[in-house]
């Protein structure tokens, strides 16, 4: 079977105009094309510096370069998981969990004899006081603040007492882990 597209008395076919939709497009099809072209390019450039994702156990001190400098309020801390930020802002992250490390410090009985202790120092970071302890150290607050702190008191305790009884008594031990404590501010036992 054969289908002619003209009409068999010669005359032209009834010509539709284009819907409205059709016309729009035609019109605004290449800038809207160009438009979402720039804006996947701005996000792909501009996505490693505005998300934030935080590990399990860790918390965000976010510092904002043209806000005032480091956010102090712990109600405002970056939590776990997906965060947004500007551009230009920084997310420091800091470790909540149970922290430890060995350490071994040279010091002088009071008997005058060198001692080596080995000293586990085991520490947690309060949530409340990271927004305080980033602005007032660092993030390198170990090297700074908990090394020489646990250091000096090491070598405090070790000065008081001869080396035998350094070796002999483990009440030294508890004598150093009260000093800690209460430098840490939680009281003494």
């Amino acid at each position: 079977m054969k289908v002619d597209l003209w009409p068999v008395d010669g005359s032209m076919p009834p010509t539709r105009a284009p819907s409205r939709w059709r016309r729009f497009l035609e019109r605004h099809l290449p800038s809207v094309v160009i438009y979402l072209m720039v804006a996947t390019l701005v996000g792909v450039v501009l996505y490693p510096h505005m998300v934030v994702t935080v590990p399990s156990g860790e918390v965000g001190v976010l510092w904002k370069r043209f806000g005032g400098g480091t956010v102090l309020d712990a109600r405002k801390l970056k939590n776990e998981g997906f965060n947004l930020i500007l551009p230009w802002n920084r997310v420091f992250l800091y470790d909540l969990r149970l922290q430890s490390f060995t350490e071994h410090y040279n010091a002088i009985s009071s008997d005058g004899v060198s001692l080596t202790a080995s000293v586990v120092v085991r520490f947690r970071l309060q949530r409340d006081a990271v927004p305080v302890l980033h602005q007032a150290i660092g993030p390198n607050y170990v090297q700074v603040l908990v090394l020489p702190g646990i250091g000096s008191l090491t070598r405090e305790v070790i000065a008081e007492y001869t080396a035998e009884q350094v070796y002999s008594t483990a009440a030294r031990k508890s004598r150093i882990k009260s000093a800690t404590s209460w430098r840490r501010g939680y009281p003494r036992r």
